[in-house]
């Protein structure tokens, strides 16, 4: 422990410098190498925040292994008892109290974790690719993108409708449930192959305490703003897909100004399906980077909007991955990922998100006020 901590405490008080990435590996191993060894920092306030995200939402897949897939509210363990006794069988309390415990302490440390490895990863990790990877999207994005941007002033006449039926002209741009769910291509698969192989060098490369988990649900991925994706990949996307959002959701949904952006992988050894639930964005772009030869199932089901009429059992939509194909579609629409029968997939997803919008409409995870809290470590947000 005191390896480890004599590390953090170098880091974030700027002592750097000193130690190479093969030097970094060497000492985290020696320290236990996992980010559960880290000593409890205390939460930093992020960007945008909502006090639920301390409590609420701990999602547990099984317990013992019996499947649960459920989200839970957790304070401590009495609060806990008191509100699941009767919904939860008695041998499988002490593993979820003891999953969701963890999942408290990685919520506590969230900001002072992120800092640490953005700040180590900065320093110590040399890209595979170096400067190769340049933000270069699919001619058919650009198209939908131009098509999309505001009229010229001398074209003041050009109503909303219009300007709708004719970005829904654009050639890959297609739409399968008005004003919820729509596809395009994104990025070349050129541009996929880079990425899939710039995360999967960084994966092999670094040790487990710099891998952030990039929700309670996912294990396997990495978030890219820690890994140094932000300026030269995400921003650029969630900058070209604003007017996107505003013309196919509706104006408020061109108000994105802040994201949280990270992969998931899918395969033998990882992740091979996820539960059904909503997203802590106003818009979710998900594309595929990588699916290997023999890739079999990982299809994306969408069931509709959370707390709607319209949500059912019955899949609305099926998405079948496709490199370089992306799903565009609202928060708050249930979906699920199916079995990843065979091979594995690589996906990009970034939950776009609208202060204005969150002002106005509440907490999309729990409905209650939502506020700025101002950031002490990053304009990301979780």
């Amino acid at each position: 422990m005191g390896s480890v901590l004599t590390i953090l405490q170098a880091l974030l008080g700027g002592k750097r410098g000193v130690m190479s990435w093969s030097g970094w590996q060497a000492t985290v191993a020696g320290a236990g190498g996992t980010a559960a060894a880290m000593p409890m920092l205390g939460q930093l306030p992020l960007l945008a925040g909502c006090g639920c995200f301390s409590r609420s939402n701990y999602f547990v897949a099984e317990a013992l292994g019996s499947p649960l897939n459920r989200h839970f509210v957790f304070d401590d363990r009495d609060q806990f008892e008191r509100d699941y006794k009767d919904t939860i069988p008695s041998r499988l309390l002490d593993d979820v109290v003891a999953q969701c415990e963890q999942e408290q302490r990685r919520r506590l440390n969230a900001d002072a974790m992120s800092k640490f490895r953005r700040e180590s990863i900065a320093e110590l990790y040399k890209p595979l690719h170096g400067d190769a990877l340049l933000y270069k999207t699919d001619a058919r994005f650009h198209d939908v993108v131009v098509a999309a941007s505001p009229p010229p002033l001398e074209d003041g006449m050009v109503t909303t409708e219009h300007r709708i039926s004719q970005l829904l002209r654009c050639d890959g741009l297609q739409e399968h449930v008005p004003g919820n769910i729509y596809t395009l291509p994104l990025l070349t698969p050129e541009q996929c192959a880079l990425i899939h192989q710039e995360l999967a060098h960084f994966a092999t490369q670094a040790p487990a305490i710099l891998k952030g988990r990039v929700n309670s649900m996912n294990r396997n991925g990495l978030l890219l703003d820690e890994v140094g994706f932000t300026e030269s990949l995400v921003n650029k996307l969630v900058r070209d897909l604003r007017p996107v959002c505003g013309l196919l959701f509706g104006p408020e949904f061109e108000t994105l100004d802040h994201h949280r952006a990270f992969t998931v992988w899918y395969g033998p050894g990882r992740d091979t399906k996820l539960a059904k639930h909503f997203d802590n964005a106003e818009v979710t772009i998900n594309v595929n980077l990588h699916l290997s030869e023999d890739a079999k199932g990982g299809e994306v089901d969408f069931f509709g909007p959370r707390h709607s009429r319209v949500a059912s059992c019955t899949p609305r939509f099926r998405f079948r991955q496709a490199v370089g194909q992306a799903v565009l579609h609202l928060g708050s629409e249930m979906h699920c990922a199916l079995p990843q029968a065979k091979g594995e997939r690589h996906n990009l997803v970034i939950w776009m998100r609208s202060s204005t919008y969150r002002t106005d409409h509440g907490c999309p995870m729990c409905g209650g006020p939502w506020h700025l809290e101002q950031s002490t470590t990053t304009g990301r947000s979780r």
